[in-house]
């Protein structure tokens, strides 16, 4: 007799310890990618700048592109 072969399970979806909609607010809030690493300890700014640039990139872009014309503006006052 031969043992019926095990049957793959599917894959578990990986259950991530953080919000990523929170740190899309956070963003959109004006806060840099350092104060949401912050506000959300163990997550590194790295993993902040990920899930920015990958799960959300258009609105990673507009907040680039916000923060850009405020710092064009900030030289021009001086």
């Amino acid at each position: 007799m031969s043992k019926p072969k095990a049957t793959k399970s599917e894959p578990k979806a990986r259950k991530v310890k953080y919000d990523p909609e929170r740190i899309l607010e956070l963003w959109e809030k004006g806060k840099s990618i350092r104060e949401i690493a912050e506000a959300m300890k163990p997550i590194s700014r790295v993993f902040v700048h990920r899930v920015l640039s990958l799960k959300f990139p258009k609105q990673y872009k507009a907040g680039q592109d916000t923060r850009a014309a405020a710092r064009e503006a900030a030289r021009g006052a001086k």
